[in-house]
């Protein structure tokens, strides 16, 4: 599995995409992440890292940017559990988790992440709308944030039953070979 430091500049180890169609810097790269040896040692690498992230599609070029106080969970958030941003999602089921790259941007401290985060969002939302994946310009999080009584009881009500996407199923074959 290559892995690439580089700190201050735009280093790929894909040659699939060129270095003037990414913006970004890049501290850490991650390629190979449909092998699940590959994307347990980027989980294991990215594991309690603070900062901000890019995933990157190999063949058009387009950039997802995101942040975390833990980079290796936010990981398996977007690449394992396919939980995350719709349209990210339907491009990795497109093209393949192979033709992406997942690369470390920025590391921080807990404190500037978003600010952080949003100063690559800037950047991100001048390119053309086909080579960037976030929805939103603007860098948010949910990190302590508490719901109150009242709709933690909604959403428990909501996937109740038969509205429960697992209702019904034993599991996901895909995600089985994934050993943590």
């Amino acid at each position: 599995m290559p892995l690439t430091y580089a700190i201050g500049l735009y280093y790929s180890t894909s040659s699939s995409t060129p270095a003037s169609s990414n913006p970004f810097p890049s501290v850490i790269e991650f390629d190979d992440l449909d092998q699940p040896e590959s994307l347990k040692a980027a989980r294991e690498a990215l594991s309690g890292l603070v900062g901000v992230y890019a995933i990157i599609c190999n063949i058009t070029g387009a950039i997802y940017i995101g942040s975390s106080i833990n980079i290796g969970n936010r990981l398996v958030d977007h690449l394992v559990d396919n939980s995350t941003n719709e349209h990210l999602q339907n491009a990795i089921a497109k093209y393949g988790l192979s033709n992406f790259t997942f690369a470390v941007v920025e590391l921080c401290v807990p404190e500037v992440f978003l600010l952080r985060e949003q100063h690559y969002l800037d950047i991100l939302f001048t390119l053309p709308a086909n080579l960037r994946y976030n929805f939103n310009s603007t860098a948010s999080s949910m990190l302590g944030y508490k719901h109150t009584p009242e709709s933690l009881a909604k959403m428990s009500n909501y996937k109740y039953g038969a509205n429960n996407p697992m209702y019904g199923r034993t599991g996901i074959p895909s995600q089985s070979s994934y050993v943590w």
